[in-house]
């Protein structure tokens, strides 16, 4: 179904329009600003990567780039609870969560992930993989799924 935002205009897909209205909705219910501004309040660890990230994503599919926010926190079973804001098209955000394997090496630390992102309105966003790493300054790490590929590149705030 298309539907016209204004008489004479050309029609727009009812499923932007409402995708559009509900990002904008989700962007104004969300407590990531406010969590990460108070981890950050927190001095970094120096030998783990829990904590605030801030940096870009890069899509190596379609060139898209946005800023990239996390909060990283370890789990009670071992795995690091990795909390994401995306922007992208510098208007629009989105989150998500995904686990992260860390494995120490070397002052390293090897990163792997696999994670279901699951649907969204219209998108199915399916399974990604990660993999990269990180020392308690640099989180360097790249996605795959069927539909994206790329990379995350943060380092800690000042």
């Amino acid at each position: 179904m298309r539907t016209s935002l204004f008489p004479g205009q050309s029609s727009i897909p009812l499923k932007w329009v409402v995708t559009v209205a509900m990002l904008v909705v989700a962007a104004g219910c969300s407590s990531f600003q406010r969590d990460w501004k108070a981890a950050a309040a927190t001095p970094a660890p120096t030998t783990s990567i829990e904590g605030v990230w801030a940096g870009t994503w890069l899509s190596h599919s379609n060139g898209h780039t946005g800023t990239l926010q996390a909060i990283i926190a370890r789990t009670p079973v071992g795995t690091y609870e990795t909390r994401f804001h995306a922007t992208f098209w510098k208007l629009f955000s989105t989150e998500y969560t995904i686990h992260l394997n860390a494995t120490p090496a070397g002052g390293r630390f090897k990163l792997e992930g696999r994670e279901d992102l699951g649907r969204w309105l219209f998108w199915d966003f399916g399974e990604f993989t990660y993999e990269g790493q990180a020392t308690a300054t640099n989180f360097n790490c790249t996605y795959s799924s069927a539909h994206d590929h790329g990379v995350f590149d943060m380092t800690r705030p000042k």
